[in-house]
């Protein structure tokens, strides 16, 4: 305690320097917890992957997660430990009519079928089975739903896309997850 009365500058710069470190630390904690435990509601996450793509050009290495379309079917014929795959893509800005209203600017995905047999959403209406079978099918969630039939039965509904030219219809509602 004397030593610390009679050397306040070097107690405060080593004080602080331990409280930085310790949130430093603390922060990091969080950040690697949260990584580690996001998705973990679904079924099988421990033998769920992305696959990412790397590109070399002039030296410089691009990581993405876009791949070319047909490799999908081509890893699952050519490596055993494939069991199955999904392709997604989310899109921004779509305009979106329900009747008469008009929705702009809504996150919207596109996957393929077999989507909700790798991931396990909670699904309120509808079967995630048979979900996306059909091309012109569309899985809303609870919100969406809400926003775009109000307090209708959203299943069966059609939702029109790029000024009328896409119509799908509603097969399922899942949880806001």
């Amino acid at each position: 305690l004397r030593k610390i009365r009679s050397q306040k500058g070097y107690t405060i710069i080593n004080v602080s320097g331990l409280a930085v470190g310790l949130a430093c630390c603390a922060i990091m904690m969080l950040w690697v917890r949260n990584e580690m435990s996001f998705d973990r509601f679904h079924t099988n996450y421990d033998s769920i992957f992305r696959l990412i793509k790397e590109t070399r050009t002039n030296g410089k290495e691009t990581l993405d997660a876009r791949i070319p379309y047909p490799l999908a079917e081509t890893i699952l014929g050519k490596i055993p430990e494939v069991k199955n795959y999904t392709r997604y893509q989310g899109v921004d800005g779509w305009k979106i009519s329900y009747g008469d209203k008009f929705f702009y600017n809504d996150f919207l995905s596109t996957a393929d079928s077999s989507f909700f047999e790798i991931f396990t959403f909670p699904f309120v209406e509808g079967d995630p089975k048979t979900a996306l079978t059909d091309r012109n099918s569309i899985v809303v969630t609870e919100s969406m739903a809400r926003k775009y039939f109000g307090a209708d039965e959203p299943m069966g509904k059609v939702l029109t896309m790029n000024q009328g030219r896409n119509a799908f219809t509603v097969t399922g509602v899942m949880k806001d997850v």
